[in-house]
């Protein structure tokens, strides 16, 4: 943990006064939890920007998914229509895929 010189310096506060005043405010520093976190703007800021990125990629995947899905589906009708067992065809393609280079 830092000492409180170090928080004051790092984060720019002026005084020992208003970390103290933080420190009584809360309670007693016993009781405080294991890991205190103090964030600048910018951390702040690109915590947000991360934040967005990931559920903008979580719900990227979930497109995937669901893309993948209707593809597969689409396959098994297109392999029922054609009286094909799916499986085979797969088995087919891959094997296809793997001995070209």
């Amino acid at each position: 943990m830092l000492a409180l010189e170090e928080v004051r310096v790092k984060y720019g506060i002026k005084g020992y006064s208003t970390i103290q005043g933080w420190i009584k405010r809360i309670g007693k520093l016993g009781a405080l939890p294991k890991i205190v976190r103090v964030e600048t703007p910018d951390e702040k800021s690109q915590i947000k920007e991360l934040e967005r990125q990931v559920q903008e990629l979580k719900n990227s995947l979930a497109e995937t998914q669901v893309r993948f899905l209707i593809a597969e589906s689409q396959f098994e009708v297109i392999c029922g229509q054609q009286g094909l067992d799916p499986e085979e065809v797969k088995k087919k393609l891959s094997a296809k895929l793997s001995s070209k280079p």
